[in-house]
């Protein structure tokens, strides 16, 4: 027995002891009459139903309430690129919505690219779970802006691995060192986000640097310089002194992320400037 059923059964049953009961309440109780659970409700609320009360085949007119009232009767202000949009019927989710909004972005050749619920920016990927919201905006872009899009989002990545570390460094002095290496051991996801992010770029997005280094070659020397911080980092995190472990993120890892951090502020001026030079009809 699935339990929305189950739960209407056991709320007739306790709102009416003794017996009295309305006919749905009977009618539900006889027709669920086997099941284990609904035979301890009859025994504990309705001690004289017993097998004497023919089952009944046909139920009395009934009114369900939905599972989820405030799923439909809530008003949801809809918003794409800062115009109003008509929700459908039956879309009253996040994860619904979100893949409305993604369809008829594509109908015009665009991608969603933001969500905001409630005026709280959303990860696409990993929408709340929360079904208490009345305004849901959402941003898209064309194809072409696609690479401002993703410095957009390694800018932010690099930005939110910053801080952490930067909280980890307190965090790991005050913990004992196996905890103090998990702390490490998560924080190494974080510093590899923005580089995944950049491996997305198109290899002309942003030109050559001063120094006439392409992309290409720039990520590859920043997955080296990586990996020979985190294997220093490793290193220092299996010290009985977790002073090491902070010291090693404060000198390794904070002046990585924020050169990083530098480098994309001005791979994403670069291709700002490219696309106000590229002519209309060539996007």
């Amino acid at each position: 027995m699935d339990t929305r059923r189950f739960g209407l059964i056991r709320e007739c049953a306790t709102g009416c002891p003794n017996g009295k009961s309305d006919p749905t309440t009977l009618w539900l109780l006889r027709r669920f009459h086997g099941f284990p659970a609904v035979n301890n409700l009859l025994v504990n609320s309705f001690p004289n139903i017993g097998e004497r009360h023919a089952p009944c085949d046909s139920p009395p007119c009934m009114n369900f309430e939905p599972a989820d009232p405030s799923l439909s009767e809530r008003e949801i202000h809809l918003m794409l690129d800062g115009l109003p949009v008509e929700l459908p019927a039956g879309r009253r989710s996040l994860p619904a919505i979100r893949s409305f909004l993604e369809t008829l972005a594509l109908e015009h050749q665009r991608i969603l690219c933001a969500l905001t619920v409630d005026g709280h920016p959303t990860d696409l990927a990993q929408l709340p779970a929360t079904t208490d919201f009345t305004r849901v905006e959402g941003e898209s872009i064309e194809l072409n802006d696609m690479p401002l899009q993703l410095l957009k989002t390694a800018r932010q990545q690099t930005a939110a691995a910053r801080a952490d570390v930067t909280a980890a460094v307190s965090l790991v002095l005050i913990n004992e060192a196996p905890a103090a290496r998990e702390f490490w051991w998560k924080l190494t996801r974080e510093l590899k986000e923005p580089l995944l992010t950049l491996s997305l770029l198109p290899e002309d997005a942003c030109g050559l640097d001063r120094r006439g280094t392409s992309l290409k070659q720039l990520r590859k020397w920043q997955l080296q310089q990586l990996a020979a911080i985190i294997k220093d980092v490793d290193a220092a995190c299996w010290a009985e002194d977790t002073a090491e472990l902070a010291t090693a993120l404060e000198t390794r890892c904070l002046p990585w992320l924020e050169k990083l951090h530098e480098m994309i502020c001005l791979w994403d001026e670069t291709a700002c400037a490219r696309l106000r030079l590229t002519p209309v009809e060539h996007r």
